[in-house]
């Protein structure tokens, strides 16, 4: 019994650091990044970014915790707001985008990579970037966090349960982001090889409008 449990804590080790390390290799550069962790909620985007920040010495914005700074909320209050309405709405959601956009340029602009963690559900958030990118002259990534749909569905429920997190999506909000998301083609996208995990990574090295 002992050893099943050590070995299960191995294996899972030897996930992690085989998922992160793709990431880091796929980001090595000198030079400042702006680096795009894109997905559905609950795909991993935060746990992912949190685990890159560090080793590229990344300044790490999340959409979840500026969407509440902006309206005065602590991270992890309830803002009581219905899916795609309110704090979500489409004006907020602009506002909250343009905000992420400028502290990154900030960042950028002090010599410090960003990474900038949010949905990315359409062109339109992604070009503002691309465009920031250009405008600075650094190196854009992006980093497309997948995984299956049960999958997202448990992580959400067990999230949104916890109440421990800036995230307020529940399942209403990952069926609502779907059909955007199969709308909005990511163009020059790869997918990373060799990665035994059913969580999957890809990147691209430019995100097109």
């Amino acid at each position: 019994m002992t050893r099943a449990k050590i070995a299960a804590l191995e294996s899972g080790q030897a996930e992690f650091a085989a998922l992160t390390g793709e990431a880091r290799r796929a980001l090595e550069e000198r030079r400042p990044l702006l680096v795009l962790m894109t997905g559905l909620s609950g795909s991993g985007k935060t746990w992912l970014a949190r685990s890159i920040a560090p080793d590229i010495d990344a300044v790490h914005l999340r959409s979840d915790v500026e969407r509440k700074r902006l309206a005065g909320l602590d991270e992890l209050a309830s803002s009581q707001s219905a899916t795609g309405s309110e704090l979500y709405s489409d004006d907020v959601t602009d506002r909250v985008y343009q905000h992420l956009a400028k502290c990154a340029e900030q960042a950028l602009a002090g010599g410090h990579s960003v990474i900038v963690d949010a949905t990315f559900l359409r062109r339109s958030q992604r070009a503002l970037f691309s465009s920031l990118a250009v405008r600075r002259g650094v190196s854009l990534k992006v980093i497309v966090c997948e995984a299956p749909l049960d999958t997202l569905r448990e992580r959400i429920r067990r999230r949104h349960t916890a109440a421990s997190d800036a995230s307020e999506a529940n399942l209403s909000v990952l069926e609502w982001q779907r059909p955007i998301t199969s709308r909005s083609t990511r163009q020059n996208t790869f997918t990373s090889s060799g990665c035994p995990l059913p969580h999957r990574i890809q990147w691209t090295t430019h995100c097109g409008p």
